[in-house]
């Protein structure tokens, strides 16, 4: 089977599997350099390859700092979910997705994966559950610190009754 470029995919086809078998395609994300806190829309497909419909499945996110997709382990973090309410037909019908992710301001900043899990739920038996998932990568940056020490306001052109606010009172609290 190896020799024969033919034959070379027999040994992983689905071809005598009688169920669905979806996998994620073309992911991407964008923008793909954020401050933590912020969403990033991550656009990508959902196929199946098996030989019957899939009916409708959950898709789910995840955030991990290594390429070893280990959900609820490792370190990743759960982002979320999208349920896909449309059933996809036999060998190959793809349909084209997005949504919008939050990265928990939590997170610090370098840089991620996010991943994206067909049939997230595992709701759908399938031929094959181990190539239900593709990844995109994005890099987080800690949000921005204010250098503003203070400022000044005035109403009605009266600067005489001008009004100056201290952000760095050095005691945590506001003047």
């Amino acid at each position: 089977l190896q020799n024969s470029p033919r034959r070379m995919s027999l040994a992983t086809s689905n071809a005598c599997c009688e169920l669905p078998d979806l996998t994620i395609i073309a992911p991407s994300v964008a923008p793909q350099s954020i401050y933590s806190g912020e969403e990033v829309t991550v656009s990508f497909a959902e196929q199946n390859n098996g030989a019957t419909t899939s009916p409708p499945n959950y898709i789910s996110f995840h955030l991990s700092v290594d390429d070893n997709f280990t959900p609820d382990a490792n370190g990743d973090i759960y982002l979320g979910e999208y349920f896909l309410n449309q059933s996809l037909g036999p060998l190959s019908q793809t349909i084209l997705l997005s949504s919008q992710i939050t990265i928990p301001a939590s997170v610090s900043a370098g840089s991620y994966y996010i991943y994206i899990s067909a049939d997230g739920s595992l709701g759908v038996n399938e031929c094959n559950e181990l190539n239900n998932y593709a990844s995109a990568i994005i890099t987080v940056s800690d949000p921005p610190v204010s250098n503003l020490a203070s400022y000044r306001y005035w109403f009605d052109n009266n600067f005489a009754g001008l009004i100056s606010v201290n952000l760095n009172s050095g005691n945590g609290h506001y003047d």
